[in-house]
């Protein structure tokens, strides 16, 4: 069983998707970002932190559609 991780870890990580996140949003037409967008966004990176990243886009399409 692996430890749960520190909370110095969980801010690094946080920190790490805020910024690509951010990044994401300077690059792209702003009017493109809804919330949704953003929610989808974010459930994909948290989902691709353990499986594949293919799998967590079609995971996170897939609650996207479903609402």
């Amino acid at each position: 069983m692996n430890p749960a991780p520190s909370p110095d870890r969980i801010r690094y990580a946080v920190g790490v998707v805020g910024a690509e996140i951010n990044r994401q949003l300077s690059a792209d037409v702003p009017e493109h970002w809804t919330e949704e967008r953003l929610w989808t966004e974010l459930t994909c990176c948290v989902l691709s932190s353990q499986v594949p990243y293919a799998t967590a886009q079609a995971a996170a399409a897939r609650l996207e559609t479903s609402g």
